[in-house]
């Protein structure tokens, strides 16, 4: 991990570790305008042009040690990465834009997903009633793979609105692994009696809305530069 320095004053303050440079940026003992340096770098560069410093410091910078310093602009060096390790490009940072549609899906995916899993385990008991013993065991099977996807589903979403940097691979998980879980419960639950009989292939509807999903919010979270410069925790 890359060691930082940081100007207070006229004076340099160093070596750092990047956490614990971060956490001067969360509590607001250095600012945006705060003059950084890292081994990455080729200069110093004001903590305003890094895009993941930037959304840790609170909305009213804190100029501690950069009196004389002229205000930073972005010529001074190319900004082409989205990372602490070097300058990130100016964008969107925080929870917010389309973002918000999946912080949304965060909090109602691990509810959903859990009640669906009570709710097979309600059926299997009713089908281990009626002597159904195979269909109910496979329900409850089915329940049990329900409730370790919404633990992961709750465990993605706390690193979600912690802004952790594994947060987009755990998101992206979350999505292949909805699509998963939709072929496993079509497979499942062919052998399981319906009245009415549902249409061939009815099944394997459930398969289409994770698949759609997937489609459009996993190129979302590797592409989008809200994301890139969101989660960096």
């Amino acid at each position: 991990m890359s060691t930082w320095f940081y100007m207070n004053g006229p004076e340099r303050v160093g070596p750092v570790s990047q956490d614990q440079m971060c956490e001067l940026f969360r509590k607001g003992v250095l600012g945006v305008q705060t003059l950084v340096w890292s081994d990455k770098f080729s200069n110093w560069t004001p903590a305003s042009s890094i895009a993941a410093l930037r959304s840790l410091s609170p909305s009213v910078p804190n100029t501690v040690g950069t009196p004389g310093f002229a205000a930073p602009t972005t010529a001074r060096r190319p900004l082409t990465t989205l990372d602490y390790e070097a300058p990130a490009a100016d964008g969107p940072v925080g929870i917010g834009g389309w973002l918000i549609l999946p912080a949304i899906g965060m909090v109602l995916s691990p509810i959903g997903v859990g009640l669906g899993a009570l709710g097979l385990l309600v059926i299997a008991s009713k089908l281990q009633s009626t002597g159904m013993t195979g269909a109910a065991d496979s329900l409850r099977m089915l329940a049990a793979i329900n409730g370790l996807y919404a633990l992961y589903i709750l465990y993605t979403a706390i690193m979600f609105f912690a802004k952790k940097r594994s947060t987009p691979a755990l998101v992206i998980g979350a999505y292949i692994g909805s699509i998963v879980l939709a072929v496993v419960a079509g497979l499942m639950t062919q052998s399981i009696p319906q009245s009415p009989a549902p249409p061939p292939g009815s099944e394997w509807l459930g398969v289409v809305k994770p698949v759609i999903v997937a489609l459009i919010w996993v190129p979302y979270f590797r592409l989008s530069r809200r994301v890139q410069n969101t989660f960096v925790n």
